[in-house]
């Protein structure tokens, strides 16, 4: 009787689920337009487009002026809505050739200590590289050429450090050079 009983509910269940995904696959299949209708619905659409937009190619953005604020500085200043003259200003005073020349050796100086840190940065992965390869290396010949590369690259890491250090003091001294020449004088009094 339970035999019986199960093997029914069985039949019952697999046929709910046979009615449930044909009707879920029809309904699917009614509310999703088919690749044939979709296709005549685009060639329809583009029949109605007039005239075809326009494509931007590098010959049409070499005529253009770059958008930076240096564009922007030297662009003409819009007329003012008020007929009032515009106020003078005074002009900025100009900085001595000597605050020049230092900023261009401060810009320098920072890049180069930049670079040097991405080389130390770059000798301290190859030596964990090295030791790696030192570690798991099979026989004790490839061992010493493996420690000989890695010893050498520590060497190279310790000389990077070493100008940096000196790279960040320079740079320490020549910012407050910047800054000595950069100050106001004061008036006489």
């Amino acid at each position: 009787m339970r035999q019986a009983l199960r093997t029914s509910s069985l039949l019952v269940t697999g046929a709910t689920a046979l009615v449930l995904s044909t009707g879920l696959t029809t309904a699917l299949a009614q509310s999703e337009p088919s690749l044939a209708e979709i296709a005549e619905r685009e060639i329809a659409r583009r029949k109605t487009i007039g005239t075809p937009s326009k494509v931007y190619t590098n010959d049409d953005l070499k005529h253009t002026t770059p958008l930076t604020m240096a564009a922007a500085r030297t662009a003409p200043a819009a007329p003012a809505e008020s007929a009032a003259p515009p106020a003078p200003t005074a002009a900025p005073p100009a900085a001595p050739p000597q605050v020049d020349a230092l900023a261009a050796r401060l810009v320098a100086a920072r890049d180069a200590l930049t670079r040097t840190r991405a080389d130390f940065d770059a000798q301290q992965s190859r030596v964990s590289a090295l030791t790696a390869d030192w570690v798991g290396a099979p026989d004790e010949a490839t061992r010493a050429s493996v420690a000989a590369a890695r010893d050498a690259a520590a060497v190279e890491a310790e000389r990077l450090r070493a100008d940096i250090d000196a790279q960040v003091k320079a740079l320490a001294q020549l910012e407050q050079d910047v800054l000595e020449v950069a100050r106001p004088v004061p008036p006489p009094r």
